[in-house]
């Protein structure tokens, strides 16, 4: 496994078109390394950028990361809709921009998804006829699975420079995505299947009729670290 020492080197070095991601601190090291295991079991390599050095540490071994350390010092997991968690979400923007840029196609995952099926062949093909494709919380989107190709419209977009211009950090991220990109209509998206791509509330009420067939599941709709990962437990998708 390689570890990048910055984002620069890692996007001059890194061999493949499609960079799947995750963003993570040490305060979420282990439900990120079940994320990793997820992928592995489905042969879906995926880079972690990582926010401090203990988690470059305790996942080098697992998968390719890359330093991204912007001042950030706290090791702890933030706590939701905080200014530092606020923060934090916006780094994988800034991430996919840079990435977009070497016109690369980008797959964000959020680390509390596990990966049950492969996926990148699938996302790949409903990308030939759109923009993006997003996961859907059944009225509009949910960030935390996500893809973007790169084109003339898309790259750009995510610049600090135009973010400051809508006062991007006004917003919640997935408010923004919901605002001012998808409502109206900035870029060509399409949501993805719910029933494949499940979030958190339709997965509990529907696990019985979807997890053989889901392609992930997004454990949101749950506030709190570890009520997370026993949320995972109890559904036997924790992997360590």
């Amino acid at each position: 496994m390689v570890v990048y020492e910055n984002i620069e080197t890692f996007l001059d070095q890194y061999p493949r078109k499609i960079v799947t991601f995750c963003v993570a601190n040490n305060g979420v090291s282990k439900m990120t390394l079940n994320l990793i295991k997820s992928c592995i079991k489905v042969n879906e390599p995926i880079v972690v950028f990582s926010i401090d050095k203990k988690i470059t540490k305790y996942l080098s071994n697992y998968c390719d990361v890359v330093n991204y350390y912007t001042g950030k010092k706290s090791s702890s997991a933030y706590q939701y809709e905080s200014d530092d968690f606020k923060e934090v979400a916006w780094y994988r923007y800034f991430i996919i921009n840079k990435i977009l840029e070497r016109k690369k196609l980008i797959i964000y995952i959020d680390v509390d998804i596990v990966i049950n099926k492969p996926f990148s062949k699938y996302i790949s093909k409903e990308l030939k006829s759109c923009e993006c494709v997003i996961q859907t919380n059944g009225r509009n989107c949910c960030t935390g699975f996500f893809a973007i190709r790169s084109t003339e419209n898309t790259r750009g977009y995510f610049s600090e420079s135009n973010m400051q211009k809508k006062n991007y950090l006004s917003y919640l991220d997935q408010d923004f995505f919901n605002e001012q990109i998808y409502n109206r209509k900035r870029f060509d998206i399409k949501l993805l299947e719910r029933s494949l791509f499940p979030n958190g509330r339709f997965y509990y009420e529907n696990a019985t009729n979807v997890s053989d067939k889901c392609i992930l599941i997004h454990f949101n709709c749950i506030v709190g670290y570890h009520l997370k990962i026993n949320k995972m437990k109890y559904y036997n998708k924790w992997n360590i």
